[in-house]
């Protein structure tokens, strides 16, 4: 750079810095430029990515233009290497590398992530390079927020990780030693459980009670009364926090919310307005109240976005247990619980390979489940095997006096009789749907052959109710969910707004800003289909078709042993991709799976086939109280899967 005045002219203050670094071995200069900050952008990419398009098996911008846009660098291979290709074709060398721009100015148009940087950088007052450590974004919120209130900040002081001193560090966890394992650091811990203990320094107390722990808590066997009238709150490891005033943490994390939920309410109701005028300047606004809104889920929120499949993880694990169904997936426990209206259990264990079972209604207490759709919702279990699937079953069905919906019948245990041969009716409405891939038609063919070879009776029998199915499942649970989520008020249970003044508001606005789209778009149907315009049209027809499909599956079952057609008409789709932004695509993803709870049958999931990587399942549903059935025909299945 000769006196390096070029370069001083990049620097707002015309200062620059000189040193030697050594790079893989060879000696290099680097010049640091004062004032100017460089920031990575797949280190941008890894950061803001993870939630939509989860982990890379490489960051090389190769592989991500390929992910995300469908292209890839300029090959330089008949070169060998990049030296080769300078030396021997200086103009492709040149098309190169302005294709590696071209690439890198694509993936920001579409994902606009420098811009986000940017808002995150801005709206936490913090240097560009400090976006990447959610503690160095933390410390200037809270040191900034401590100001604004003229509290002193003290400084900082440096201490040995050696050292035992409040709220230093936690340490290593020794496995075994320990039951439970609290964590108290702000950058892991959801902001609603430190508004909830009012979780803040200055207002911890010294002391903590030594006779609580989780346990106690969860069994409901620590005596709490009397810190209501101390105002304090206990957090499960015994630790106490006074009430008699919101903490700052607590007090930044509401603003916080609160300022998103403003900022995403402008998003949405711009690109309504957007639809209708097709008006450029509101693209601007949308994308500045986006990575306003964005920003502040990024500081407030340490949970990483949505739930991934462990097969795929640009793909769904499915819903709306699919994150029990992962957990299992992905081997990070032996079994899970979930929750099964729809298909909540058995679409995420067709989606992510795992065994999901749906039992008879009643067979298992509700006892402690919030509803969405009493006469729906079961719990059920998702194991990797049979025998786990079985014998957490067994362990968990029977008569609750906490339930009055509770089952009294029998529960037997679970023996395998692989040798038995069963009767079993294919859908013929499955095979012939025109929403089923080609990948799961062709293993449900397979399944059918594989199973008339081994010995059992498999027909074709049609139950023709397969397109009303799905339309009288969503009015009846949107009806249902309509009255069960109207406790959720702000008053007793659920968000409470903080712009509330009165007893309309706190409802209308403690709702408006605590429920999601999806739970909004159900409950409105709901209240509708249950109006007085409405409910002899839509609520009592979906009863009597529900009564039909019952009704007839009964039938089925009175002449054969189990029902078979594949649990979801494709395999996992992708995150964000054109099948989750359209809410009837989603809701025919449930077309097989809804007939087991309209019916109050049980049904099961069992993994089959593959298509690159992606699990098919096939779904059995038997008589009310067969599930050792449903557990034997897995187990058979299964089988014929091994490698």
């Amino acid at each position: 750079f000769g006196d390096d005045t070029l370069l001083k002219r990049l620097s707002p203050w015309g200062a620059v810095r000189e040193r030697n670094v050594t790079i893989q071995g060879r000696a290099n200069q680097e010049y640091v430029i004062e004032g100017v900050e460089h920031l990575d952008y797949i280190e941008i990419f890894k950061k803001f990515t993870l939630n939509t398009l989860g982990q890379q098996e490489s960051y090389r911008l190769d592989h991500i233009a390929h992910v995300v846009l469908g292209e890839r660098k300029l090959s330089y291979e008949e070169h060998g290497n990049l030296h080769a290709l300078y030396e021997n074709d200086f103009q492709k060398f040149i098309d190169y590398n302005i294709k590696d721009v071209e690439l890198v100015d694509r993936l920001e148009d579409k994902l606009g992530l420098i811009d986000l940087s940017l808002t995150v950088a801005y709206d936490s007052k913090v240097n560009y390079d400090d976006i990447f450590s959610q503690v160095r974004v933390w410390d200037t919120l809270i040191a900034n927020h401590l100001m604004k209130k003229n509290i002193c900040v003290p400084p900082r002081r440096e201490n040995s990780k050696l050292e035992k001193y409040e709220g230093a560090y936690v340490k290593e966890p020794i496995l075994g030693k320990h039951d439970w394992i609290v964590s108290f650091d702000i950058n892991s811990l959801y902001p609603h459980i430190i508004i909830q203990y009012n979780i803040s320094p200055e207002k911890i107390l010294g002391e903590s009670a030594s006779n609580v722990n989780v346990n106690k808590m969860i069994d409901m066997t620590v005596p709490l009364d009397h810190l209501k009238q101390e105002g304090v709150c206990i957090t499960p490891n015994g630790a106490k926090f006074k009430n008699d005033s919101q903490g700052f943490l607590p007090e930044m994390m509401e603003k916080m919310y609160n300022e998103r939920v403003v900022f995403k309410q402008r998003m949405l109701k711009a690109k309504a307005e957007y639809q209708k005028t097709k008006d450029p300047k509101l693209v601007k606004e949308i994308a500045r109240c986006h990575n306003i809104q964005w920003s502040k889920k990024i500081a407030l929120n340490s949970a990483y976005g949505a739930v991934h499949n462990a097969a795929d993880y640009s793909r769904v694990p499915g819903g709306s247990s699919g994150g029990s169904a992962v957990a299992v997936q992905a081997d990070l426990c032996l079994a899970a619980l979930g929750s099964d209206t729809g298909g909540s259990i058995r679409q995420p264990a067709s989606f992510t390979g795992t065994i999901g079972i749906k039992p008879t209604y009643g067979r298992i207490s509700r006892y402690g489940l919030l509803a969405y759709a009493s006469s729906f919702d079961q719990i059920g279990p998702i194991t990797s095997s049979i025998e786990d699937s079985a014998l957490l079953t067994e362990i968990m069905a029977g008569k609750d006096e906490a339930d009055a919906t509770s089952s009294s019948t029998e529960v037997k245990s679970y023996k395998a009789l692989l040798t038995k041969k069963y009767r079993i009716a294919y859908s013929k409405e499955a095979l012939e749907s025109n929403g089923l891939s080609e990948s799961v038609r062709t293993a449900y063919v397979n399944l059918i052959q594989k199973l008339k070879q081994d010995g059992h009776t498999v027909e074709e029998k049609s139950f023709p109710y397969l397109d009303y199915m799905v339309p009288c499942y969503y009015v009846l649970t949107t009806a249902e969910a309509s009255s069960n989520l109207s406790r959720y008020s702000g008053m007793l249970y659920g968000h409470r707004s903080s712009q509330a003044n009165d007893i309309e508001s706190t409802f209308k606005k403690s709702r408006s800003e605590g429920f999601g789209p999806e739970v909004k778009r159900r409950i409105m149907t709901g209240t509708f289909v249950l109006s007085a315009d409405s409910y002899d049209a839509f609520y009592s027809k979906a009863q009597k078709v529900r009564r039909i499909i019952q009704r007839e599956s009964n039938k089925i079952l009175e002449e054969y042993d189990l029902f078979l057609c594949p649990t979801t008409p494709t395999v996992a789709f992708e995150i964000g991709g054109e099948h989750s932004k359209d809410p009837i695509a989603m809701y025919l993803a449930d077309i097989f799976t809804v007939q087991a709870p309209l019916a109050g049958l049980p049904a099961i999931s069992v993994p089959t086939e593959e298509e690159n990587g992606l699990s098919i399942g096939m779904h059995f549903m038997s008589r009310a109280f067969a599930e050792n059935d449903l557990f034997n025909i897995g187990e058979i299945v299964a089988k014929y899967y091994e490698d």
